[in-house]
């Protein structure tokens, strides 16, 4: 049978414009929300997402440069506004996308997948060649409703 979002609850799976895919539980890379607990109960995804967008447009205000060209990602990383933005992914761990239409999820999938890359750019850098660019989005990951996603 055909394999539906969300049917296995031991799947991952991975961000892509037309449908997730199963990945393989041998998976590597990094989850970058899975090292706090969400202490209360989970809000809903569109809430959650817009939350964690608002909390990226912030950082990207305060530590975007004057001429707008570059992010000071060391700084940004060091901020107590960053380990806010990272408690909160967690929260991202408890909710549920299925009950979302297909619109809800692409905007929930866009503004989560620009905060995972913002995320894992200020906690491990940006990649520097072609190659290392094709590893780091397949590496960097949020555990979403209990399910992996990874950039690629």
């Amino acid at each position: 049978s055909k394999h539906r979002f969300g049917d296995d609850p031991g799947a991952r799976y991975r961000f892509t414009f037309s449908a997730a895919r199963k990945v393989s539980s041998s998976a590597s890379g990094r989850v970058f929300n899975r090292d706090v607990v969400w202490p209360v109960r989970a809000r809903s995804a569109p809430v959650v997402a817009e939350s964690l967008r608002t909390k990226i447009l912030d950082l990207y205000e305060t530590f975007l440069s004057e001429d707008g060209k570059a992010v000071d990602y060391a700084g940004l990383a060091r901020s107590g506004k960053f380990a806010d933005y990272v408690r909160a992914t967690s929260e991202l761990r408890e909710v549920d996308v299925s009950v979302l239409s297909r619109p809800e999820k692409i905007a929930f999938f866009v503004n989560v997948y620009n905060a995972l890359v913002v995320h894992a750019t200020a906690t491990v850098g940006a990649p520097a060649s072609v190659l290392e660019r094709a590893k780091f989005f397949g590496n960097i990951k949020y555990e979403i409703g209990g399910l992996e996603y990874s950039c690629d």
